[in-house]
């Protein structure tokens, strides 16, 4: 069916510091996408990234629907797939969102409930979450954009406040068809555990990742040769609960076809 399509993504875990050099594959995504009665419908297990994925960004089993074109409208149910917060298979999320396309600006918004067997290091307590969240990015002129987020959670389970907020600015950025295009970037992070479940972020060592962070990113991307683009971010965090410093490198290559 042409308006329909299948992933799956296997992954392969290697060890190559022993002599028998174990390794482990696993099924990680299997999901259908396509339209049903004038909707989109993503099913199966997928990895979601809701907007920035400075609240979501994980693997999930669930469904997702949404309706629209320039104002999109989305809801989403899911369960936990062995990842993060949604670890156990009777973790449950449900998402509420809509997004909207206005030309220089891009604006959304979103509310996230969690059902979670998660706990914290001081309680015995669920870490059951209720999470908002307000995005816009604005290219206000050629090659700039800005973009700032806000997200404040229900509950006060670590000391670092129900709140958090990201902003950052760019200036151009590299294309894959475009050898010899660049771009750079400069963001901060105020997050709060309190306010995100399973966030994307390449700057984090595990403490700083259990009880929030806060900190400068820099960033920088070029455009090799047609397809092939290097990107390399300088992350300078630090936990928000406890102060441990996280000076994190992340370079990344890409190859398209």
């Amino acid at each position: 069916n042409e308006d329909w399509t299948y992933t799956g993504m296997f992954e392969n875990t290697q060890t190559i510091t022993n002599k028998s050099g174990d390794d482990k594959v696993e099924l990680k995504r299997a999901y259908v996408e396509g339209r049903l009665g004038g909707m989109d419908l993503t099913a199966g297990r997928w990895n979601e990234v809701t907007f920035t994925g400075n609240v979501l960004d994980t693997n999930i089993d669930g469904v997702k629907v949404s309706y629209g074109d320039k104002v999109k409208v989305f809801g989403l149910a899911g369960k936990g797939a062995g990842e993060g917060y949604l670890e156990e298979s009777e973790d449950r999320v449900y998402i509420a969102g809509v997004e909207a396309d206005m030309g220089a600006v891009d604006a959304y918004a979103a509310y996230f409930e969690t059902d979670s067997s998660a706990h914290s290091d001081f309680s015995t307590d669920n870490l059951d979450k209720e999470i908002w969240n307000v995005g816009v990015s604005y290219n206000f002129a050629p090659d700039f954009v800005l973009a700032a987020e806000y997200m404040r959670g229900n509950e006060d389970y670590y000391d670092t406040d129900k709140d958090g907020w990201y902003a950052d600015l760019a200036w151009k950025g590299a294309s894959a068809d475009e050898p010899g295009s660049y771009g750079l970037h400069v963001g901060y992070f105020d997050q709060s555990a309190n306010a995100y479940l399973s966030p994307t972020t390449d700057g984090f060592v595990t403490d700083v990742f259990d009880h929030g962070y806060k900190g400068m990113v820099y960033g920088a991307s070029y455009t090799f040769a047609k397809n092939i683009v290097g990107v390399f971010n300088y992350y300078d965090f630090e936990d928000k609960e406890c102060g441990a410093d996280a000076d994190t490198m992340f370079t990344e290559l890409y190859f398209t076809f």
